[in-house]
């Protein structure tokens, strides 16, 4: 599963749907500040999260964190945040990790839904 990688040893994973970002930070450890642009595909991200919950959650998966690049550069953000949730409705974290730069008002709102 391509950008999906353990995080800590609370069994939390990564989903990396973006390589690139809005910012150029010299001290970028996802290299995002020279990446091309690149969208995970809705379907690549559907299957992953199937894999996780088939793969994952029975050993005890507490969080899920989708990231980028930067995650809000992602056109299909808010329906990717919508299908996690609807994948893991209780027991898993959700986090969207951002820079934040692009977090309206109204997206921040639609985020806090998921």
């Amino acid at each position: 599963m391509k950008g999906v990688r353990p995080f800590s040893d609370k069994f939390e994973v990564e989903i990396q749907i973006v390589d690139h970002c809005n910012l150029k930070c010299d001290n970028c450890n996802h290299l995002a500040n020279i990446a091309s642009p690149w969208f995970m595909s809705k379907e690549e991200f559907e299957f992953t999260l199937q894999k996780i919950k088939e793969e994952l959650l029975p050993h005890g998966l507490k969080r899920i964190m989708i990231l980028g690049g930067e995650p809000l550069l992602h056109p299909q953000i808010l329906e990717f945040c919508m299908f996690a949730k609807k994948t893991f409705p209780n027991g898993v974290d959700i986090d969207l990790l951002t820079n934040g730069i692009l977090l309206t008002s109204e997206l921040s709102a639609k985020l806090k839904q998921y």
